[in-house]
């Protein structure tokens, strides 16, 4: 991992020390992850990386790598709750009539009050004064400049400076933005020295809402397409500005950690061990918290539509779910702009691509082989040669992506073992087809990975292997790519989306698998390969794929980022 981010890292080898650091010491999943953010999101993350590695050097005599770990983090989580400070109540009609009485993420007008986003009160706070302890801290993170940028423009008197700092809020969304569930995101274009042609020409404005918690920890309320309920706007850009870019961006920063340390705060327990106590918080979080699961169809119930769904022609059913389509988004604007609908009863309605007749064929093969869950195919129909329906029952469980900031090692390691009985069983799979690699009806294969293309079917897998590389400049007797044609290689049933947000998590163990559009027959390694393709180095996808698959496909792995490498199209 530390010779990867060397080769890639524009600030070179230094910098990438610190994650070295970082991972050796013992300290739980949630430090680790915020001193990794803390390097990796500060404004200058040279700066960052340096002054964690200077502190470990300052104190290897004295403490330990851990004890001085923990302080940094102990120091940022008091840097992200210094957030709160009363409003001064002269300002408060300025802002009502700014926004009109709605709140500026949602409309809504029950219950709005005004929100600081950052508070005033830090400019008597002792600890950020250029003399305290934390302003070294903030400085990194937002660099100098920064850092006194926004203390002046804090401190600076009159109306209009204090409308930069503010927005109208109702309750629930005051709540998370406080926590630092989310961010909002303006474009600098928005602002001198830029011009007003030079602001974006977009729907949101430059203006859009970015979550950091999981969505489930978020308000309802909050959409998924992540626009705010209108592009800001204001009577009078001189006498009530909107909110200042020179904030929200430290907030960005403030929000992401606040987010971690709500999270850690809520898992202290006594003990020993840090693994262990965390190991156990998560564990009965997990117990706990969980989403309960709405009410669903029965097997009786599936069959009883399956076959009212099979007497109705196809011209009917197209019409009826482009209905559906519509009236979910009428009823629930949260699923507005999603290619995937939830339905009542534990129902999932796909708009897919060309490819839906195979993943409506996939749900069909692997319901017979494998144990964990996937959707149920209840119906399937093509609107054209590039796209169609796809009616199936909802996985229940959490996707993985969205509870990793609070999954222990210990645990992905588990769900990797999960992973791995899971690629086991698909490989029992029979391949029935003409061809040895082929989608699941003897077809062309389809994967992200070919952006939007099909390749094959293929006799061999030296065919599909010249397929892969055929715009790529490099020998083929000479490794890297001489280990896709040199090493023998089997042809297996794969998914070959195994990404995290695929993979659903039920009380800390695989439980399901969606999105089998890209299911068929490849060559063994292509499951790893596409699975560490979006992650690269990083280190809870080697911890979960290094579970599953060890270390057996790692040329092919080598091989891959070749290829990348030098296929411009590709990225």
């Amino acid at each position: 991992m530390e010779e990867a981010l060397a080769r890639h890292d524009r600030f070179g080898e230094d910098f990438s020390k610190v994650f070295t650091i970082i991972n050796s010491a013992e300290i739980p999943a949630v430090e680790n992850s915020a001193l990794y953010l803390f390097v990796g999101t500060s404004r200058a993350p040279d700066e960052a990386s340096k002054y964690v590695r200077d502190r470990v050097a300052q104190n290897a005599q004295s403490s330990t790598l851990e004890d001085t770990l923990h302080s940094i983090h102990e120091e940022l989580k008091v840097l992200s709750k210094k957030r709160s400070h009363e409003l001064d109540p002269d300002i408060e009609a300025a802002i009502y009539e700014r926004d009109g009485g709605h709140c500026f993420t949602t409309g809504w007008t029950a219950g709005v009050r005004p929100m600081y986003i950052i508070p005033p009160s830090i400019l008597e706070d002792k600890d950020l004064q250029p003399e305290g302890y934390l302003r070294p801290l903030l400085e990194v993170a937002l660099t100098k400049k920064s850092t006194e940028r926004m203390f002046s423009l804090l401190g600076s008197p009159g109306r209009e400076n204090a409308l930069k700092n503010l927005m109208l809020m109702e309750p629930s969304i005051r709540h998370s933005f406080r926590h630092g569930y989310f961010e909002i995101i303006k474009s600098p274009y928005l602002e001198p020295p830029y011009l007003p042609t030079d602001a974006p020409k977009s729907r949101n404005g430059g203006c859009w809402l970015q979550p950091i918690a999981t969505q489930a920890e978020m308000p309802q309320i909050i959409p998924y397409n992540n626009e705010l309920y209108k592009a800001p706007s204001t009577i009078n850009p001189s006498s009530h500005p909107l909110p200042a870019h020179l904030l929200l961006k430290p907030m960005e920063f403030l929000a992401t950690h606040c987010t971690l340390f709500v999270l850690r705060s809520k898992s202290k327990l006594v003990g020993p061990s840090n693994r262990v106590w965390h190991s156990y918080f998560v564990l009965r979080r997990n117990l706990t918290k969980w989403v309960t699961e709405p009410k669903e169809l029965n097997w009786f119930g599936r069959c009883l539509l399956q076959n009212l769904l099979l007497v109705i022609p196809n011209f009917a059913r197209i019409r009826l779910y482009e209905f559906i389509y519509k009236v979910v988004e009428y009823w629930d604007p949260s699923q507005k702009g999603s290619h995937v609908k939830f339905l009542p009863l534990g129902l999932v309605l796909k708009k897919g691509r060309e490819n839906t007749e195979n993943e409506a064929n996939a749900l069909i093969v692997v319901e017979q082989y494998i144990s964990i869950s996937t959707p149920r195919l209840i119906d399937s129909v093509m609107i054209n040669k590039t796209s169609g329906f796809i009616l199936m029952t909802k996985v229940a469980g959490r996707s993985l992506s969205s509870i990793l900031h609070r999954i222990t090692w210990e645990e992905l390691e588990q769900i990797g073992k999960d992973l791995a009985n899971l690629v086991t069983e698909l490989r029992r799979i029979p391949n029935t087809s003409n061809y040895l690699i082929a989608d699941t009806q003897g077809g062309t294969v389809s994967d992200h990975r070919f952006f939007y293309q099909t390749w094959g079917p293929f006799k061999t897998v030296s065919g599909f292997t010249d397929r892969l590389l055929r715009d790529v400049k490099g020998a083929r007797d000479k490794p890297p790519l001489s280990f896709l044609y040199k090493k023998t290689h089997k042809v297996y049933f794969i998914h070959s989306d195994i990404h995290m947000t695929n993979l659903f998590v039920t009380r800390g163990r695989l439980s399901g698998v969606v999105d089998w559009e890209n299911a068929g027959f490849k060559p063994e390694y292509w499951e790893y390969i596409r699975a560490m393709w979006a992650y690269g180095a990083e280190k809870h996808a080697k911890c979960l794929y290094g579970s599953a698959f060890g270390d057996e496909y790692k040329e092919e792995y080598e091989a891959e980022r070749y290829i990348l490498r030098r296929c411009s199209w590709l990225l």
